[in-house]
């Protein structure tokens, strides 16, 4: 599957390291797992992070539907060849 779509790799490692991310901003700054805050009741670091993390869940989205694409795309295509006129 690499070897016909090698970009599936770079992806399950965006996807690792968004995970990666999420825990290590929750971790840092568990305040992020409230409502949000008015930005001025909280650390800038602390509203730049809920600004990753909003980001994160589109971005995992858009890699969940590239890798289906390529996976459809690399999926041979079951042709009945008994219904061709010769």
């Amino acid at each position: 599957m690499l070897v016909q779509a090698p970009e599936l790799a770079t992806l399950a490692l965006l996807e690792t390291l968004l995970s990666v991310t999420h825990r290590v901003l929750l971790a840092e700054h568990p305040t992020l797992l409230h409502e949000e805050q008015p930005y001025w009741t909280e650390p800038r670091t602390a509203h730049a992070a809920r600004r990753v993390l909003s980001c994160a869940d589109p971005l995992r989205a858009a890699l969940a539907s590239y890798r289906a694409a390529a996976m459809d795309a690399l999926t041979p295509i079951d042709i009945d060849d008994s219904d061709l006129p010769f």
